[in-house]
């Protein structure tokens, strides 16, 4: 791998999505050149990832349905369970809470099958997020009180974060 002048240099600050674009574009080409699938998948879901964070959330939605085509094929779970959960939140973003929450429930899925609590833990959080946002807001409440339980249980920093944005979205009427 040769680094070419004309080569973007990364900025290191999170927000920079044409660079996150091109960069997951350009390791996506790689990894097909070289027939590598494992790479292929991670990459899709970074583009797909990368399109999230720049609001296009359709294209987000194929990347991470292509990535989740490739990771299924080749058995990676982990894979899976990650493209789910994005794709669970492009949904969200584009107010599609059934199809959301059913992308959502299958990266629990997946994450149980590795036994990975505290990443069932933060897909939760998202799930709470699917039910308060299409006006589910009790249940949203009880999932979103055993997401931040679990948490706790790994003394995960987000577990205050993520239960004071909670506070925050249920003190709020108009939520």
């Amino acid at each position: 791998w040769r680094r070419s002048r004309h080569v973007p240099q990364p900025v290191g600050e999170r927000g920079d999505h044409e660079s996150a674009r091109w960069y997951a574009t350009r390791a996506l080409d790689l990894c097909a050149e070289s027939g590598y699938d494992r790479g292929q998948g991670l990459n899709l879901d970074n583009l797909g990832v990368a399109l999230y964070g720049a609001a296009d959330y359709e294209g987000a939605i194929a990347c991470h349905l292509q990535a989740h085509e490739i990771n299924s094929r080749i058995g990676d779970v982990n894979g899976e369970a990650s493209n789910q959960h994005h794709l669970g939140l492009a949904y969200l973003a584009l107010r599609r809470y059934r199809k959301s929450v059913r992308a959502l429930g299958e990266a629990i899925r997946m994450y149980r099958i590795l036994n990975n609590r505290r990443f069932e833990a933060l897909v939760w959080v998202d799930v709470g997020r699917a039910l308060f946002s299409a006006g589910h807001r009790d249940l949203a409440g009880t999932v979103w009180g055993g997401a931040v339980a679990t948490l706790k249980e790994f003394d995960d920093p987000q577990a205050r974060e993520v239960g004071d944005a909670i506070a925050a979205m249920q003190a709020d009427p108009c939520g």
